[in-house]
């Protein structure tokens, strides 16, 4: 080779002017405001809070193009959803009843793929191996959602703290990415309740959610958790607010999902207190008086009368009268 020949890379530069006059579609969401089109994204959750529910949920909204808890789904799409622990059995009828949940004939059966381990005559994929990869490409014709659950099942990377062990999964991703699939990795919280394993698993990712159980959550409340977005690019604001979810079983017999307003049991005491308050003003009693019947400071009470009058934009009680 001619020493003065330049050498030429294998890949594309663009300039900032090229890049800017370029006719790129935005990505449309497939699970709004958590999954995009080529986006990487992870749910985790400790033992037994019902993560695989969620993915199961999420997988039926997507194919179906249905809504679920506070996700929206304007179409379907394929899914793929390979599974590293659940006898088929039991897959079988969550899926039942998650589909019942959902209301009416569910009709997106045919957009939804299932690998299970119980239907495989051989060991299932280790998705962090190229031969695992490899296996199950064949299976992503015209799939849009890959949802892996879970890691720790299907993902034999090396040591769980390795970062550098994470590195043939996280090139995976970004290749399935580039081919336009949207990955949704399920993993499992540690005993902190943060993402278990390295931090590295989370550098390339889009979105993450995260189910914790409410403080004063009962064993009689089954499947309730709070959700909550550790990591969002893409959305901010009311919509990626905390709630909370609660598996119930609907008029058919299916299994359905409830949200309301997360309420921790600090603001829960705030609005007890907040209530007795306002009954106390509306008898007409001081600033004083209401103080030593609640066991609040008389300050605190003029705080709370003071956010009582916004709430009724009225003007706020004078505090300074007397008992008489």
């Amino acid at each position: 080779m001619d020493n003065n020949t330049p050498l030429k890379s294998p890949y594309v530069v663009d300039t900032m002017g090229e890049l800017l006059r370029m006719d790129i579609p935005p990505r449309q969401y497939i699970l709004y405001p958590f999954i995009q089109e080529k986006s990487l994204c992870m749910l985790y959750a400790k033992r037994g809070t019902g993560k695989t529910f969620v993915g199961l949920s999420i997988a039926l909204a997507v194919s179906g193009g249905v809504d679920i808890m506070n996700f929206r789904v304007e179409k379907p799409y394929k899914v793929l959803y390979i599974d590293g622990e659940m006898p088929a059995q039991t897959m079988q009828e969550r899926l039942s009843l998650l589909a019942m949940g959902l209301g009416g004939i569910y009709t997106g059966q045919d957009n939804l793929l299932i690998l299970t381990p119980d239907r495989q005559d051989i060991p299932m994929p280790n998705l962090a191996s190229a031969e695992g990869q490899q296996a199950i490409a064949p299976l992503l014709n015209d799939v849009k959602l890959l949802i892996v659950d879970n890691i720790s099942a299907l993902c034999q990377y090396g040591k769980e703290n390795d970062a550098e062990s994470w590195i043939p999964m996280q090139k995976w991703l970004l290749e399935l990415r580039r081919q336009g699939i949207a990955v949704l990795l399920i993993d499992h919280a540690g005993k902190n309740g943060d993402n278990r394993g390295t931090s590295k698993k989370q550098d390339i990712l889009d979105a993450v959610i995260a189910l914790e159980t409410p403080e004063r959550h009962k064993a009689s409340d089954g499947c309730s958790f709070v959700v909550r977005y550790t990591k969002s690019r893409c959305v901010c604001g009311d919509d990626v607010s905390e709630y909370e979810a609660r598996l119930e079983e609907n008029e058919i017999g299916g299994l359905a999902w409830r949200v309301s307003k997360h309420i921790t049991p600090k603001q829960q005491k705030h609005e007890e207190t907040l209530g007795n308050v306002k009954e106390l003003l509306d008898k007409h009693l001081t600033y004083r008086t209401i103080a030593q019947q609640i066991g609040i400071s008389k300050s605190t009470v003029g705080e709370f009368a003071k956010e009582l009058s916004v709430q009724k934009d009225a003007p706020v009680v004078d505090s300074g009268r007397t008992d008489t």
